[in-house]
């Protein structure tokens, strides 16, 4: 087996890129031989790793022959790959990945190059728009199409005999001491001008540290980074603040990304932007506080423990520009000094705490799914004040706080039986006075985030637009906690203006049922019922005296989560192409169905449906090889009927199966769900009469939308 890998074309991105070359190389063996195809300046990151057997370089800009264009092609075709995997998102790698005439061609469907490509992975999409992703998480998604088992999120890099050597000049020639913590200061951005924090900044930054701590602050450059390195140690001024461009060294000295690995593995703390170099910290298990600006946090998320995030939130972020079009650059020169080094206090005073007494991240999964109480609030804690223990309700504007009732649990019903009514209604707020829920675990965050007030959360901007309708816009949030821990969210605004809702509001009556409200309590109902969604942080609601009616939901980013359909498309190659590249997962793909099937079955028999129950609201994480995950999301539409039922329970069922890749799922196994999702093992006459009703919703479906692709 010969494998060809198209690397990244950003140091930080091949750092990103090891557990997934990890995860080959484990599940493919020492046997198969391994081609990196990359850009040469990006070789020196993998050296000393044993993932890579041979090089390719290419260089697009080049004028020879054989680094770019048809020669190039014509050299990748004389490697006879028999499979090419990629790891860059380009059209000009998907030709040559083409072109080179390997069988197997894997890589991320972006525009014309999926027609290059014979096994095709999908990134998410949010309001037409590909979701903020982490790329180390998309390119372990290529590794696990490739029939990978589960493998470690960790950086794994290594640094050889000669950058030790390379290393050890430097300290004895700077004289570095090596009885002291070495707190390390990164202030290149290759991306561009727009992620560079404030060169006087890093300089009173490392005073501050070397007046504070008596430690030694080494500033970390590249050969095109000197200046900048002399810079920060003149504002500093202080003679435990040196650099890399130091006089002692000289300007001819060389600083290859051999020398700078080797400097970041004997570093205590990291202080760095977010470019290259600071993924190195986390492959040497190095504490690391990241500076962003103009990028999302979560394209470059590593899932490092010992890592801070810190960012000042502007309107106009993050933009992803190289250059900041408004010419002021806030996002980074209004991130303080007092702030970072706040979070450099943090981290050097968990260096002098036993392992087991350091800070971790505030939001860790034991917080998330264990701690106190439920995240997911129980359906009474909505309708609770102060006192419940997982959920708070502040009432605005003077009104009084609501009180706290039992809760009200809708027992599981016969599929097709009609049911009792749904769960009772919290209290709705008056018209002109606002209602505000919050998570007791979120308080802190949203308080600082400022946003712990209905009209600041309605009004907010700060985040990313990924959805404007005439009465709903949808945001990307990221919330930011105790030590710089941060989390996505997800925030639904509704706003809607009518004549009913006016003469409520003149009568002084209570406002109706609101989509955030709806969407909130059906979190609450299901996780009553054992189905999992997605934890809620808060949700509020208002009814202006002019007939106004808003409300929003914030929920938290599930993270580490597919969507069900492309999950079955990438976890399952070998029954979803006709040339397997792995061995077939059925008992893992029967076990994901049947566990789809059994929360698709309770949802049912618990009196509700979705009205959009397609593959895509399912959505799953592996954390464990065949252990699976599985959350119901977007249950503003869910609806609790106590009539009509089957004809709402065969259209859900329609949509599932309309959704569900054909290429994937086989006609036996669509049976073997539906016996699972009713419970049996056996069809009897009733089950037989509404699976053809689901048939023929299907074929109706088809006929009307066409064939799902």
């Amino acid at each position: 087996m010969k494998l060809g890998i198209f690397l990244p074309n950003w140091i930080g991105d091949v750092a990103m890129a090891t557990p997934a070359l990890r995860a080959l190389r484990r599940h493919y063996g020492p046997r198969a031989h391994f081609v990196g195809i990359m850009r040469p300046y990006v070789s020196e990151v993998l050296v000393g790793t044993p993932w890579i057997d041979d090089r390719l370089f290419f260089d697009p800009r080049s004028k020879k022959p054989d680094l770019n264009g048809w020669g190039f092609a014509k050299k990748l075709r004389r490697e006879r790959f028999d499979t090419v995997v990629l790891l860059t998102n380009s059209l000009r790698t998907g030709f040559w990945a083409w072109a080179s005439g390997a069988k197997q061609r894997v890589g991320y469907a972006r525009d014309v190059r999926a027609l290059f490509l014979t096994h095709k992975l999908y990134a998410p999409m949010a309001g037409g728009e590909y979701a903020p992703q982490s790329t180390l998480d998309a390119y372990l998604q290529i590794a696990y199409a490739l029939g990978c088992p589960k493998e470690s999120p960790r950086i794994e890099l290594a640094t050889t005999e000669a950058d030790e050597r390379a290393a050890d000049d430097v300290w004895r020639r700077l004289d570095i001491p090596t009885d002291k913590p070495l707190v390390l200061l990164n202030s290149g951005a290759a991306f561009g001008a727009s992620k560079l924090w404030p060169t006087e900044y890093f300089g009173q930054l490392a005073r501050r540290i070397a007046d504070q701590w008596n430690y030694p602050v080494l500033a970390l450059c590249g050969p095109k980074e000197r200046e900048i390195a002399r810079k920060i140690t003149a504002v500093a001024d202080h003679p435990n603040v040196i650099s890399l461009a130091d006089a002692r060294l000289g300007d001819d000295y060389p600083l290859p990304i051999g020398l700078s690995k080797a400097c970041v593995r004997r570093a205590s703390l990291m202080v760095t932007t977010d470019s290259g170099p600071r993924h190195f910290a986390p492959a040497f298990d190095v504490p690391v506080i990241t500076l962003f600006g103009p990028t999302h946090i979560s394209l470059s998320e590593t899932h490092f423990a010992k890592a801070i995030h810190l960012q000042h939130k502007v309107p106009c972020g993050p933009c992803m520009q190289q250059v900041c079009p408004l010419a002021h650059q806030e996002c980074m020169r209004d991130l303080t000094v007092d702030r970072v080094y706040e979070a450099v206090c943090a981290q050097l005073n968990d260096l002098q705490k036993p392992a087991h007494l350091a800070s971790s991240d505030s939001w860790s999964d034991e917080d998330r799914d264990g701690g106190n109480g439920p995240l997911v609030i129980p359906l009474h804690s909505w309708r609770a004040t102060t006192s419940a223990a997982t959920a708070t309700s502040t009432r605005r504007n003077g009104s009084a706080a609501g009180e706290r009732t039992s809760p009200v649990v809708t027992a599981p019903v016969s599929l097709l039986a009609p049911v009792q009514s749904g769960p009772g209604q919290s209290a709705r707020p008056a018209a002109g006075k606002a209602q505000l829920w919050i998570n007791n675990r979120y308080r802190t965050a949203l308080a600082d985030a400022e946003l712990d007030d209905f009209t600041a959360v309605m009004s907010t901007t700060d985040g990313r637009l990924m959805r404007a309708l005439p009465d709903r816009e949808n945001w990307w949030l990221r919330l930011h906690g105790p030590h710089g821990a941060t989390r996505g969210a997800f925030l639904k605004k509704h706003h809607a203006r009518s004549l009913p809702q006016w003469v409520r509001a003149k009568l002084g009556a209570t406002a109706p049922a609101t989509p955030g409200r709806i969407e909130a309590e059906n979190v609450a109902r299901l996780a009553e019922a054992g189905i999992e969604t997605m934890p809620v942080i808060a949700f509020g609601e208002r009814l202006s005296s002019d007939g106004l009616l808003e409300s929003f939901v914030l929920t938290e980013e599930l993270t580490g989560y597919v969507q069900l359909d492309h999950l079955l498309q990438q976890r399952f190659p070998a029954i979803n192409h006709a040339i397997s590249i792995g061995q077939p997962r059925d008992r893992e793909f029967d076990r994901l169905l049947t566990q789809v099937a059994d929360v698709a079955g309770r949802f049912h028999r618990s009196g509700y449906n979705h009205r959009d129950l397609y593959c895509c609201h399912f959505f799953i994480r592996e954390p464990q090889p065949g252990v699976f995950d599985v959350r119901l999301i977007d249950l503003q539409r869910v609806q609790h009927r106590t009539r009509l039922r089957r004809r709402w329970i065969v259209k859900d069922l329609a949509q599932l199966a309309y959704s569900a890749p054909r290429e994937v799922v086989s006609c036996s196994r669509r049976l073997a769900f539906f016996k699972a999702y009713l419970g049996v093992k056996r069809l009897g006459p009733e089950h037989r009469r509404l699976l053809r009703s689901v048939l023929s919703k299907q074929r109706l479906m088809e006929l009307k939308l066409g064939s799902n692709p």
